[in-house]
């Protein structure tokens, strides 16, 4: 279930690389959960390094095919009490690019998790988990809930356009324990260029920078 709609934030591209994954720093001020992981994994998120006794998983054809469902799957706008109908967000504008994340967690919540894995870049690898590895960070995961923010101004680099998508994460483990995190998503897509395919000039998960916020 997603709390509250992503408000509209569109800009001209600008030259640049979006920040990089910071990999230092003493928790929490710095803490950085990898991409693909679940909170109640933290631990795990934290070393970077996957469980090597599960088995690596090439994307298939229906995990593309995932990918492209879920990141299409974005309910109509209730507008009955609105004065005009709202336009649907292009699919290059940084809108379009906070939908993913929103559909990301509305996938998570329903516990598709391979549907969720596969709107990681590269076919899922982005997430730097296994989609077996992804599913096994949720297992302690009783309910999670994002609250996604305006995307940031998109930003170009090597061919490609980055949007940076901020988030706010509540999640109850199944023990009752509540955690909560802040941070951000990076969205990438390829741009518009001759002998690009569909599937790069969607937008795709391509980094997360998430961190624990302290219990009161």
């Amino acid at each position: 279930m997603i709390l509250t709609p992503i408000a509209l934030a569109l800009a001209l591209a600008a030259c640049g690389k979006p920040a990089s994954k910071d990999e230092s720093g003493p928790p929490p001020v710095a803490t950085v959960v990898n991409a693909g992981d679940s909170p109640a994994n933290e631990a795990s998120a934290l070393s970077g390094r996957p469980d090597s006794a599960v088995p690596d998983a090439t994307p298939s054809a229906a995990d593309t095919a995932a990918a492209a469902d879920a990141a299409s799957a974005v309910a109509a706008p209730d507008t009955a009490a609105a004065s005009l109908p709202e336009m649907p967000a292009k699919p290059d504008s940084a809108q379009a690019a906070a939908t993913v994340v929103e559909t990301y967690y509305a996938l998570l919540e329903q516990g598709k998790y391979r549907e969720a894995w596969a709107l990681w870049g590269d076919g899922g690898k982005r997430s730097g988990k296994t989609q077996m590895q992804f599913a096994a960070g949720f297992a302690s995961t009783a309910e999670t809930h994002a609250e996604v923010g305006a995307p940031g101004d998109p930003e170009g680099a090597a061919g490609s356009i980055f949007v940076e998508v901020p988030v706010t994460v509540r999640a109850t483990l199944k023990d009752g324990t509540a955690q909560r995190f802040t941070g951000s998503y990076t969205l990438r897509r390829v741009n518009d260029v001759p002998g690009s395919t569909a599937e790069q000039r969607r937008w795709h998960i391509d980094a997360a920078k998430l961190k624990p916020v302290p219990a009161a």
